[in-house]
């Protein structure tokens, strides 16, 4: 019954995804009547489209929440996000279409359609990746963490504390001071500062910021090398708390939520199976730090004012739809592309600079002259301007492939997420202890990819982890030879 079940769901995603395929062939090239009711329908598609991928995974898996539900999640969001509000009947002044794509003029609606079919494809395309590779199986069990261990796990799993403890007390202070230096910056200039101001942007520190990856890492370790000790893991929960209340008065602009959502996945897989009614409470509370984030954002030109915040978010300003529209603006880039072409990227292949400038992109620059990575170039000398305008993975993809081809990354990319993620998730911490802490941690690094650049992530991933594993590997190095 679970063969034939798990059969006509493989049948039905990839019969879907061949019917995309064949309506976004016959579209391309077309000339578009009707606009607004095509952007409309694509819009609605696009809430069909996340709930199809939820239920299919969900049937292969046996569970809703997952590392693999929170990442489609927020690719929708990030790629898709403002068409979701529109299917809505939710407009803004700010949307795309109605203000200048950076220094090019406003998007046309033919480009917006075919950013639709092009993210609408591409997101099917990830999850027919995902889908055909996935191997962790239905279970939908819990871990078991009073599972017994033998002393060759016991001594990895403290080999893991012991490294996640060094890495956490070097980035832990040097992450505070970074954040309280962008609090600082951000009260004298405004929000914008850290992130627009090139005379600001110049005197970060790349070295600090590198060691700074290390902090969420480190916290996984620790949880999962303690098994969840009590006083551990009320120190991780306090320490994020801090951080997150931290980069909320900066003004971030939400990358504290990724790996807070990997903590909640982590607390209840591996620790305590959370309520179903505790999570409604938790989604409450998580949509009002959003909104107050929003509120900062949104001030961010002037400083924290206290009654332009309580403005900002008010019910009048409708602070999530602000907050979607403004997560939904990853889709310009490939807006973009679609508008005013495709392959003019004149470096070669992105995922090909990913992979050998992950560790330094000097390499790149002494191959290739004036070298530049695809978001610096996409956004210093494509747009011409001074700050990052950030890009997408699925823009990555149409960028190095074009429209006729990137869908076939997109399914490599699921692939890879798959194996080395999504499969793994299912795993048992106890007994599987380093393979645990690299699943998260390069989820919570491969995440970046969904609103950045393959090099971003493969970059975070390599100085975020190996610290980590290199530290493991010469602990047990160091214990195998006394023993």
């Amino acid at each position: 019954m679970k063969a034939k079940r798990n059969i006509i769901t493989a049948f039905i995603v990839v019969f879907s995804w061949a019917v995309a395929i064949v309506f976004y062939l016959f579209m391309l090239n077309k000339d578009f009547e009707n606009s607004k009711v095509l952007i409309m329908i694509l819009s609605v598609l696009g809430w069909v489209e996340l709930i199809f991928c939820l239920l299919t995974m969900k049937n292969k898996t046996g569970k809703f929440f997952s590392i693999y539900s929170i990442f489609i999640i927020f690719a929708f969001l990030f790629t898709y996000g403002q068409c979701l509000l529109w299917a809505l009947g939710v407009h803004s002044e700010m949307e795309i279409g109605q203000q200048s794509l950076y220094t090019f003029g406003k998007a046309t609606d033919e480009s917006i359609i075919r950013a639709q079919m092009v993210t609408l494809v591409g997101l099917l395309s990830f999850h027919l990746g995902v889908f055909w590779a996935y191997r962790g199986g239905r279970t939908g069990e819990k871990q078991e963490k009073q599972e017994s261990e033998d002393g060759v796990i016991k001594a990895k799993r403290k080999s893991l504390l012991v490294a996640a403890w060094i890495c956490n007390l070097i980035a832990s202070p040097l992450a505070v001071y970074a954040i309280v230096r962008s609090i600082m910056i951000n009260s004298a200039f405004g929000y914008g500062a850290t992130l627009y101001n090139a005379d600001v942007v110049s005197t970060q520190n790349n070295f600090l910021m590198l060691l700074c990856m290390m902090y969420i890492p480190s916290l996984f370790g620790i949880l999962i090398g303690s098994r969840y000790d009590k006083k551990q893991m009320t120190y991780c929960y306090l320490s994020f708390a801090i951080y997150m209340a931290l980069s909320i008065m900066a003004g971030d602009r939400g990358e504290w939520l990724f790996p807070l959502l990997i903590l909640v996945w982590m607390h209840h897989s591996y620790h305590r199976p959370i309520r179903r009614r505790n999570f409604v409470l938790y989604l409450c509370a998580a949509t009002m730090i959003a909104v107050l984030g929003v509120g900062i954002r949104n001030t961010r030109s002037f400083g924290v004012d206290i009654v332009e915040l309580g403005e900002a978010i008010s019910v009048e300003q409708n602070p999530i739809a602000s907050a979607i529209f403004e997560m939904g603006g990853s889709m310009k880039p490939l807006v973009i592309l679609t508008q005013y072409g495709w392959n003019n990227y004149p470096y070669g292949n992105s995922y090909f600079s990913a992979i050998v400038g992950m560790i330094t992109e000097k390499p790149l620059v002494a191959m290739i002259p004036g070298y530049k990575g695809l978001s610096s170039w996409f956004s210093s000398e494509y747009l011409g301007i001074n700050y990052g305008a950030g890009f997408s993975f699925i823009a990555e993809a149409y960028a190095n492939c074009g429209p006729y081809l990137f869908m076939f990354a997109m399914i490599v990319i699921g692939i890879l997420f798959s194996k080395f993620i999504f499969s793994n998730e299912e795993k048992n911490y106890v007994t599987n202890p380093i393979i645990a802490f690299a699943t998260v941690s390069l989820a919570n690094a491969m995440i970046l990819s969904i609103r950045n650049t393959m090099l971003v992530s493969m970059k975070t991933a390599f100085y975020s982890i190996l610290p980590i594993l290199i530290i493991y590997y010469l602990i047990c190095f160091r214990n195998r030879g006394r023993a």
